[in-house]
């Protein structure tokens, strides 16, 4: 549960305010970066929006249990409220500031403690053992824990930090190694993945070095048992300044932890065994980047290698095991995305982690024995024991010198039977020279030699100063004066590495040289014949740099341009642009040098036309479909044996199975999706199973739209024309208690059209493959790449002939194996005479070559293999050879939404009812050639009565999955329904309209006549169904036979008539209309339908029961009515949905029964949800009284407010507990509808009462 506490509730023991129920709340935390809580509620009935306010705390699960952030940022909206928050720890920043704290000499929890004191509310743990020391003056606890200078915590003890609420956790190390292995690099893309694998720093064979140069025996070096893994030797020189000689020793390097050797055989063991450790620590391994979405993945192939990652915490350990190489590698998880509704991880980064501070202050290459292992963590020890050796650099003599004020560099010997007895010291006092001590002895008594002011000496004697070891010298005879390289450095760097690194970088910026074009390849559409052709696009403009310098315009920059035959251009020297003019062949180029400081660098510009397509074959046709069935005890695992007529189902076999097969006019079939359709019915009061199954076929022109009542269904498949371009298919499954399912219809065929010519294309264009030789794993410029045969092969395939002179088109891989060690001198026999190596490539679509093997022919295969012998024929063997892939995998499938209605066409009947009477509209999503899904959205429903002014009737104020609008007006002529994307009316996803139309065969012959005529304005001899219809002014016969004749006058010798209206005519004092006969007065009515109207009053029958509309009285007089018993019955009378009133007989004894809620006369269809009741909470309730006159003058309501609704408000929300009258207009609610939706409310509040109840409880504890 996600709860949320106003800005001034501090007491977090117990509930929040709140719960709050948002449609999104993630957690994104980066191992020592930021933690951010995103996070978006809706506006909601409940109003818990309104508890989101700033600075509000809101405790959500996350993957370190629950956590409390403090909101620092709401933006609102009409849809809802979006929220940003942080970690209730880093309100620090505001509360707990540092004027004056100094952890000295303390460890990582004593210095934890010290800082914390200055507010108790926030504490730390940590388990770093160094003691060290740090002011904080004037800083807040957060920028004293890890801010940006090197003075905070994390630069000065290192560590990792896990917030913990008000609690901080920083250890050496956060996290843990759970034994979780990801399996990675099966090369397979998908969307929410990203793999990067680093081998530039892998080093499977090491030529280590000692201190001072010393190397292995015989040049030795040590091999890493992963180095079979990879297809090179990846070697490299690293030096072990802890591993010394002992002539090179000083007298606190073993204390210092540094190896001291005696012999070259100590020597060997010792650089081994750092060997080994460098490989322990993964030195041979590559660096490993995944970003993974789960979200993104979860309906991916490779969701079954990455669902490990749900679960981990941040800083876990993972062992990312290379699918191909077989070689694990240890990852670490800095950076993970947290759904706390799911309570699940969504994303993770994995990658290496090392502390910033250090990666500023050190190098990896020849010092990584120095401070951090290859894994990236701390060696303490080896940090003290650099700084107690540059004290002893600087001292250079073994016995320790009194510490003095502004001396930077002695050089003395103390034994006072030397020759070279006395003390040379400079720094910021100037060049001191001393030859004896003082009388205490506790210093040199100093001659000042040289100051700032000059030189001051009684006399300067020529001889030689020197250390005992000889290596630091001033020989005042020749004036010679040497430093050794290790006591002598220019910013913290030996003379020899600062001048070789000027010089190396003066080399980079030179080989940082490169030449860049703004168009590397230009197609040119022609004709079939290839002519024609617009060219005045096909340029290139040409960039110089060195590094990120533009030197184009340099006159230093000297340009050369080649042209290959047949194309035809200009050299631009201004703008230095390249300008195509024409091209004889399908394909050329343009090679363009330049040349800066000796360096030359050249680009390819490729040219080649594109000619226009062939028209196309024709289409292929779905013949026939055949449908197959079988039984399973099996839902997942489909069975072996099928029927083209569904078996019985069993207990045992309780799965009922399908599939289809299409069989198209080429001869080609394809299965559908086997799937369950139907299962066993359990043992219980009616067992329902599978009755039948009806497949329905229509072929038509729409492709969206098609519903079951479509015109036109039969149960064979129908032929498909160039009309009718699009199959459709439902089926129709009969349970056996009668009861109905209607798979939706969907397409599952298109005829295929005939071709027409096609626009230019991509088709046709042959592929060529490139190949180039080099003698380094990974040249990087032109120069280092040629023809012949050499160490390393780089292959790449594309569509120009021309091979790329650019190394990094190129795939590069090692081709000839490492040359041996030299072997001794000696007398040998005459070689063998020398064999030709040949290159041998083939074609396929496996990863094994076995699919689609070929040797020739390379068009749209997905993988190139390679081998090299000394047999110049190609194996057809795959095993030969060496398989790589050259094709991406195809992409992932598109997602398509629409509007499924009940009808395309809704028709009105003559007496103006609809059929169907309601529109439904329900959306649906389908993803590429999967099933379709419900989709909820919004829906707006509109309708028109001329076909352009269109009048909106209902808009979602939800999203919802369906819709329905109930016909009312008699003048509708569309309905319209469009459907737009959840949350909101902004983006369309689909829009349908269904037709309205008169039903022709429900028209009386009359009204068909009209239609015919226009109303009678059109004469003439009509014929429609069989049916002669006649309009004119004079019709002459000698005999006419008519059901109904309508004419202004008629001269007849005999005439039958079956309609009396065209004659005017009364009987009896009645006047005879068109459809009733009148009394005189007109106060009687007897209509041909049945119906009698006495004034206001109508009497109707249906269903052979009696309608009095507008009141009755019944008198219990024996006079007119009754039976003269004085009682007047009503027997025989129906149930219904509404309820009826009680009425009782003279005896006591009812007369009219109540409808019944028994489940014998009703059919259950499934249980109201809750989104369905609260429909009711829009209903107004409001006062009103009834209007003048509605009431019987001594009703107890007339004039009085009464509480109620309106039928009109109620049509609007919950139409279906609206009453109509026979013409659809609302006339009354029906509380026998309203009253289950109402309980269904109380039960949603009472479930969410007992929710808050147990909420309540659990914060009282």
């Amino acid at each position: 549960m996600i709860q949320i506490y106003k800005k001034k509730n501090t007491d977090f023991s117990k509930n929040g305010d709140s719960p709050i129920f948002p449609s999104s709340a993630v957690v994104n935390a980066e191992l020592n970066g930021a933690w951010t809580l995103e996070l978006e509620h809706p506006i909601d009935d409940r109003k818990t929006w309104k508890f989101i306010g700033e600075e509000a705390v809101i405790k959500v699960p996350s993957f370190n249990g629950d956590q409390m952030f403090r909101i620092r940022k709401i933006e609102k909206s009409d849809n809802g409220v979006e929220v940003k928050a942080e970690p209730i720890f880093l309100d620090a920043k505001d509360d707990c500031f540092l004027t004056d704290v100094r952890p000295t000499g303390k460890n990582g929890q004593q210095a934890l403690d010290i800082m914390c004191a200055t507010n108790k509310k926030y504490t730390a743990e940590s388990n770093i053992t160094r003691a060290t020391t740090a002011y904080y003056q004037y800083t807040n606890l957060i920028s004293a824990i890890n801010g940006g200078d090197g003075n905070s915590f994390v630069s000065r003890w290192g560590g990792e930090i896990l917030y913990d609420n008000y609690n901080v956790i920083i250890n050496e190390r956060v996290g843990g190694d759970y034994g979780v292995e990801l399996l990675y690099g099966k090369n397979i893309k998908a969307d929410g993945l990203i793999e990067e694998i680093d081998m530039s720093d892998v080093v499977t064979r090491i030529y280590p070095k000692a201190y001072n140069g010393y190397k292995m025996s015989n040049n030795g070096y040590v091999d890493s048992t992963l180095i079979g893994n990879y297809p090179t030797v990846k070697a490299d020189t690293i030096t072990f300044s802890d591993v010394k000689m002992r002539e090179d020793a000083q007298e606190d390097d073993e204390k210092n932890g540094v190896v001291i050797c005696d012999t070259q055989a100590e020597l060997d063991n010792a650089l081994i065994q750092k060997c080994r450790d460098q490989f322990a620590a993964g030195i041979d391994k590559p660096k490993v980047s995944i970003s993974a979405d789960m979200i993104l993945l979860q309906d991916t192939d490779q969701y079954k290698d990455y669902k490990v990652l749900e679960s981990v915490s941040l800083g876990d350990t993972i062992h990312c095991k290379h699918s191909k190489l077989g070689i694990v590698t240890d990852a670490r998880v800095i950076a993970l995305e947290y759904d706390c509704i799911q309570k699940r991880v969504t994303s993770v980064e994995l990658g290496d982690f090392k502390n910033d501070y250090f990666d500023r202050v050190t190098s990896s290459t020849g010092k990584v024995e120095s401070i951090i292992n290859p894994d990236g963590t701390i060696m303490a020890e080896k940090v003290q024991g650099i700084l107690n050796g540059i004290y002893t650099q600087l001292k250079l003599q073994s016995t320790v010198a009194q510490k003095v004020k502004g001396r930077a560099f002695t050089v003395e010997d103390l034994d006072p039977d030397s020759p070279l007895y006395g003390c040379m010291t400079w720094g910021t006092q100037g060049l001191q020279l001393a030859t004896k001590r003082t009388a205490d002895g506790r210093d040199w008594d100093w001659t000042t030699a040289v100051t700032a002011r000059g030189i001051l000496a009684d006399a300067i004697i020529a001889g030689i100063l020197t250390d005992k070891t000889g290596k630091n010298y001033w020989n005042l005879d020749t004036g010679e004066f040497r430093l050794s390289g290790e006591a002598f450095k220019v910013d913290d760097q030996t003379v020899e590495d600062y001048v070789n690194g000027k010089i190396d970088n003066a080399t980079a910026q030179i080989r940082l040289l490169t030449l860049q074009l703004t168009n590397d390849m230009c197609s040119v559409a022609t004709e079939a014949d290839g002519t024609g052709g617009d060219y005045s696009e096909c340029y290139t403009d040409v960039m110089l740099l060195i590094g990120t310098t533009d030197i184009t315009n340099s006159d230093k920059a000297q340009y050369t341009i080649n042209p290959s035959s047949g194309v035809d251009g200009s050299w631009d020297l201004t703008r230095k642009r390249y300008t195509v003019r024409g091209m004889s062949g399908d394909n050329g180029s343009v090679t363009i040098t330049a040349t800066y400081a000796g360096i030359t660098v050249s680009k390819v510009f490729s040219i080649s036309k594109v000619r226009a397509g062939v028209p196309g074959s024709n289409g292929d046709s779905l013949e026939s479909i055949a449908e197959y069935y079988a039984v399973s005890s099996s839902n997942t695992i489909a069975p072996g044996q099928w029927y083209p007529n569904p078996p019985q189902m069993t207990e045992e076999n309780r799965y009922l199975w399908n599939y289809e097969t299409f069989i198209y006019s080429d001869g080609r079939r394809e299965d559908t999706k086997k799937r369950v359709i139907g299962v066993y019915g359990a043992s219980g009061q009616d067992g329902n199973g599978i009755s039948s199954i009806t497949n329905y076929y229509l072929a038509t022109s729409q492709q969206s739209g098609v519903t079951t009542s479509t015109y036109g269904w039969t149960t064979t498949p129908q032929t498909m024309t160039e009309q009718k371009k699009y199959l459709w298919n439902y089926e129709t499954i009969i349970y056996t208690d009668k009861s109905v399912y209607t798979v939706p219809p969907h397409i599952i065929g298109a005829y295929g059209d005939k071709g027409l010519p096609g626009s230019p294309g991509s088709d046709g264009r042959t592929s060529y493959v490139h190949i180039k030789f080099s003698d380094v794993p990974d040249p990087q410029y032109n120069y280092q790449i040629k023809e012949s045969p050499a160490k390393y092969i780089g292959i790449y395939v594309d569509f120009t002939e021309l091979d790329s002179t650019s190394p990094s088109r190129y795939t590069w891989t090692q081709f000839m194996g490492d040359n041996g060690q030299d072997g001794k001198d000696g007398v040998g026999v005459p070689g063998a005479d020398g064999k030709t190596s040949y290159v041998h490539f083939a074609y396929a679509n496996s990863a094994d070559g076995r699919t689609g093997f070929s040797t020739t022919d390379s068009t749209n295969k997905l993988y190139i293999g390679q081998y090299v012998d000394y047999v110049q024929n190609d194996s057809t063997d795959p095993s030969r050879y060496s398989w790589a892939r050259i094709k991406g995998e195809n992409g992932t499938d598109g997602r398509i939404f629409f509007i499924q209605a009940n009808a395309t066409v809704i028709k009105q009947g003559a007496d103006n009812k609809y059929n169907p009477g309601v529109a439904r509209f329900e959306g649906n999503q389908r993803i590429g050639s999967g099933r379709t899904q419900s989709y909820h959205g919004r829906f707006k429903i509109e309708e028109t009565s001329n076909g352009s002014t269109w009048t909106q009737k209902y808009l979602s104020r939800t999203d919802e999955y369906y819709c329905q609008y109930t016909l009312f007006t008699t003048d509708i002529k569309q309905i319209r329904c469009t459907m737009y994307k959840s949350g909101g009316t902004s983006e369309i996803l689909d829009m349908q309209t269904v037709a309205v139309v008169r039903d022709i065969d429900n028209l009386t012959q009359e009204e068909v006549f009209n239609i015919l005529t226009d109303n009678g304005r059109i004469q003439g001899i009509f014929m429609r169904d069989g049916m002669l219809y006649v309009n004119g002014e004079y019709i002459k016969a000698d005999s006419i036979s008519a059901d109904k004749l309508k004419s202004k006058s008629i001269t007849a010798d005999k005439l039958n008539v079956s309609d009396l209206y065209a004659l005017a005519a009364t009987i009896a004092g009645w006047k005879i209309n068109r459809n009733y006969i009148s009394s005189t007065k007109d106060n009687i009515r007897l209509y041909s339908d049945g119906r009698i109207q006495i004034g206001s009053v109508i009497v109707s029958s249906n269903s052979q029961a009696m309608t009095v509309k507008n009141g009755m009285h019944v008198y219990y007089s024996t006079d007119e009515f009754g039976d003269g018993s004085g009682e007047f019955k009503l027997v025989n009378i129906h149930t219904f949905s509404s309820g009826a009133h009680l009425i009782l007989g003279s005896n006591g004894t009812s007369v009219l029964k109540l409808s019944s809620s028994s489940k014998r006369y009703k059919d259950h269809i499934g249980y109201m949800s809750s989104e369905e009741a609260e429909k009711i909470l829009d209903i107004p309730v409001v006062w009103f009284k009834y209007k003048d006159g509605y009431l019987q003058s001594d009703d107890a309501f007339v004039g009085k407010p009464i509480p109620g609704f309106y039928a009109e408000d109620v049509e609007e929300h919950y139409p279906v507990a609206v009453q109509r009258n026979e013409d659809g207009s609302v006339e009354d609610w029906n509380y026998r509808t309203l009253i289950p939706a109402m309980l269904k409310m109380i039960q949603t509040m009472h479930s969410d009462i007992e929710q808050l109840k147990e909420l309540l409880k659990k914060g009282e504890k």
